[in-house]
């Protein structure tokens, strides 16, 4: 049965209709709208005015509830009301465009393409990080995160390379200090930057902030047989410089290496540029978005190169100079050319607040 609702348009960019109470299919509307220009949400009734099963206020407010949990980060609905139609009621939500890049448990991010609900591509998701604000969501406390959950031994060898940095310095309380540099709240929970930096865990509140390393053994992830043809698969975890820090040493494990005479002196030389690559590693992990779940960022070692693939890609000007595509530092004899794969989706990311965390380790670069 069809029903006609005065006073709402007709379904398109900012007007979604869904007549189930299905939290997934609200979810993946909720997100679509955010990511867009905001919009509204007709529930209980299809496209056609068909009104769906029957459900109370209570059901439609829980599948909601439900469906809010669902993004990533949560979407707000505002502006709740109830409209009683012949043969039942639908309810009627705004939803505010958001903030923050929005996507779904899955990883998906969404955008209201016309009247549906469309995946985003790489070129359109660089135009929504580029339109939204970077810094607001390093600073925002992470839900269930506590001061408990930051490693204090991490923490100490920063502040006692703070320190001899710069000597003259007042020495602030440890909690002050996280406070100053935005990685605790006043209320002290850790912030995105403090979990990223400091965290004992991060990836159990943020599953995106790991890196892992695959080594082929062929230019393709596949073998000659069509199965994966890889040799070696480490995954990274922790704060962001042990992430940087294991990572190198894989990757020099796995690197060729000879010896070559220049004039009197013996120098060790890698199949690929080792600074070109731990700045390519580096990059990857502090010019990130941290806003996009779903993924990893990924070290592809193959027998003719290797790809460095940062989701969100790095800032601006790096992807200026690779054209979206690959940059390829000049490789010097014997050298093989190293590419830094970037997401289409690149756009700008994560940068920690305090470039001298992480001197400690002499294998890493600074974050």
């Amino acid at each position: 049965m069809s029903t006609t609702l005065s006073g709402l348009q007709k379904p398109g960019h900012q007007w979604a209709y869904i007549a189930n109470s299905e939290p997934a299919v609200i979810a993946e509307t909720l997100v679509a709208l955010a990511n867009s220009d905001g919009g509204w949400l007709v529930l209980g009734v299809d496209a056609d005015g068909v009104l769906g099963a029957l459900a109370t206020d209570d059901e439609m407010a829980d599948a909601v509830r439900k469906a809010e949990r669902m993004c990533r980060p949560p979407v707000r609905t505002l502006d709740w009301q109830q409209r009683d139609v012949a043969g039942g009621a639908v309810a009627v939500i705004r939803i505010e465009r958001g903030g923050d890049l929005h996507a779904l448990e899955d990883g998906r991010v969404l955008v209201r393409h016309g009247a549906e609900n469309a995946p985003a591509g790489g070129e359109t998701i660089e135009r929504l990080l580029a339109s939204r604000p970077v810094g607001d969501f390093e600073l925002q406390p992470v839900p269930g995160a506590t001061r408990d959950d930051l490693d204090d031994d991490i923490i100490d060898e920063y502040l006692e390379r703070r320190q001899k940095r710069n000597p003259r310095q007042v020495i602030l309380p440890k909690d002050k200090l996280l406070q100053q540099i935005g990685a605790l709240t006043e209320e002290r929970m850790p912030t995105v930057t403090g979990l990223l930096l400091f965290g004992k865990e991060p990836q159990f509140f943020m599953p995106q902030c790991r890196a892992v390393f695959v080594k082929f053994a062929d230019t393709q992830p596949r073998g000659p047989e069509g199965g994966l043809g890889y040799g070696r698969r480490e995954e990274f975890t922790g704060a962001l410089p042990l992430v940087i820090d294991r990572a190198w040493r894989v990757i020099w494990e796995e690197m060729d290496k000879r010896a070559v005479v220049k004039g009197l002196q013996r120098q060790e030389e890698t199949e690929y540029p080792s600074d070109a690559v731990r700045e390519a590693l580096v990059n990857a992990v502090a010019h990130r978005d941290y806003r996009i779940t779903g993924r990893g960022i990924e070290i592809r070692m193959y027998t003719d190169r290797m790809e460095i693939i940062s989701p969100g890609g790095l800032r601006a000007h790096h992807a200026r100079q690779s054209g979206g595509g690959a940059l390829q530092p000049q490789p010097t004899a014997g050298q093989r050319p190293l590419s830094v794969g970037i997401y289409r989706g690149a756009g700008p990311g994560h940068r920690p607040h305090d470039r001298g965390y992480g001197q400690s380790r002499p294998s890493a670069a600074q974050v």
